[in-house]
């Protein structure tokens, strides 16, 4: 419970846009509900909702998971700019040897 309402204050209810967080913040809820309040038969509904938690387990994996592809796609596109930005300086070396090189002619025919 202190997880969810932690969540809650940091994130605001913009939170509650992933169906992740919807319903691990169901699975909480029900869980803290059926431990506290119920006893007897719903004690194996608990158990049902104890599996459910083991649900949340997913929600940490997507979570990495789309951080990891948010980064991901920002390298990528950071290596295709570095890429053309290497083909430009390959451009303008061969450009530079070029005319260092008709120079050098130029200056021994001079002489």
């Amino acid at each position: 419970m202190a997880e969810l309402v932690a969540c809650t204050w940091a994130f605001g209810l913009p939170y509650f846009k992933s169906w992740f967080h919807c319903f691990d913040a169901f699975v909480i809820i029900a869980g803290f509900v059926i431990d506290v309040c119920l006893k007897g038969i719903l004690e194996e509904v608990g158990s049902i909702v104890v599996v459910l938690r083991l649900w949340r387990v997913f929600k940490i994996i997507e979570e990495f998971s789309a951080g990891a592809e948010e980064q991901m796609d920002n390298l990528l596109e950071r290596i295709e700019q570095l890429e053309m930005e290497n083909k430009e300086l390959k451009k303008q070396t061969s450009a530079i040897k070029a005319n260092g090189n008709a120079d050098s002619n130029q200056l021994a025919f001079r002489t």
